[in-house]
């Protein structure tokens, strides 16, 4: 498994290192980031779309709702989720072989374009 981080200091706190001290490090192959990276980080990209694309505007009144509504944006997202591994080539993914043709949304109507630069 390959496990890619950045230079957050809680990734190299006690914890962590007591983990990969106890055998983990042999099951792993760690991939580290520079300190401050994000143009790197492929999950800055992920949530960056996520705010402001895709949840632009959102205003949820829970944690239920917030929870309702990032759940019925992952069919829309996974093109672009997995599109950022092309981005790294020196990491193992695995791609699924299909994924939702057609994204479940909840009823607001929003104009903003999907991650394949299409408009809905």
């Amino acid at each position: 498994m390959t496990v890619v981080w950045d230079g957050l200091p809680v990734h190299w706190g006690t914890d962590v290192r007591t983990f990969l001290s106890g055998g983990a490090a042999q099951r792993l192959h760690l991939e580290q980031l520079p300190s401050y990276a994000p143009d790197l980080n492929p999950d800055e990209g992920v949530w960056n779309w996520l705010k402001y694309v895709e949840m632009k505007n959102l205003c949820c009144r829970s944690l239920d709702q917030l929870k309702l509504e990032s759940g019925l944006v992952v069919p829309t997202a996974q093109p672009a989720l997995y599109s950022y591994p092309q981005q790294f080539p020196s990491l193992l993914w695995r791609r699924p072989s299909r994924w939702p043709t057609a994204p479940l949304r909840c009823g607001r109507a929003t104009s903003a374009p999907s991650p394949s630069g299409s408009r809905r």
